[in-house]
């Protein structure tokens, strides 16, 4: 028996859930859960509060930095010029960099990356353990230096603030195409690119 096959050629979109058999898996996508798949009014919701969350976030961080740069500007202008340049060519060079691989992956298909790390497990000796608490001790640590910086070099926020505004976010592609790519391998798709609506 042949299985039913979920999408013509002409419609260019994956199926509503409700048509997909029980076993096939929705990732996932952080932030969005799995709302991302049916576009409905919750995704659009969560969306919206992502956007407006990351504006805001990113009105702090420009409020930070012309403090910053306010306070350093009057106690030594050649290091206000300095720091400035180097924030402006740091951050557009991050921006231009995180756009370059978003277009080269642009159509690989793939789930989302793990948000947070696998507990650190260094082994079961003695030595293992110290290893292990001492990179739970650095990993708080890391992350508030890389907050630090990106405080002062806001570069990658700008990008997944700007990413927050297109139609598609670059996850849900790969999603969509991983998702895609999985029905056509048990025989249940075919069609066009489903990314594209």
């Amino acid at each position: 028996m042949m299985p039913e096959v979920l999408m013509t050629p002409d419609t260019g979109r994956l199926p509503p859930r409700r048509s997909l058999p029980r076993d096939v898996v929705i990732p996932a996508l952080p932030g969005l859960g799995e709302t991302w798949y049916d576009r409905g009014a919750r995704y659009w919701l969560r969306r919206a509060g992502l956007a407006l969350g990351m504006a805001v976030a990113l009105a702090v961080i420009a409020a930070f930095d012309i403090g910053l740069f306010g306070a350093m500007r009057h106690s030594s202008l050649a290091a206000f010029y300095v720091v400035l340049g180097a924030d402006v060519v740091v951050s557009l060079g991050v921006v231009v960099l995180m756009i370059v691989r978003m277009v080269q992956r642009r159509d690989v298909a793939a789930l989302p990356a793990r948000v947070f790390p696998p507990a650190f497990r260094l082994g079961k000796s003695r030595a293992g353990a110290v290893l292990g608490g001492l990179a739970q001790f650095l990993y708080p640590v890391a992350l508030l230096v890389v907050a630090v910086l990106l405080a002062i070099f806001p570069g990658l926020l700008i990008y997944v603030f700007l990413t927050m505004l297109l139609p598609q976010q670059p996850a849900e592609r790969q999603a969509t195409l991983w998702v895609a790519a999985e029905l056509r391998r048990r025989g249940l798709l075919r069609g066009t690119d489903p990314s594209a609506g």
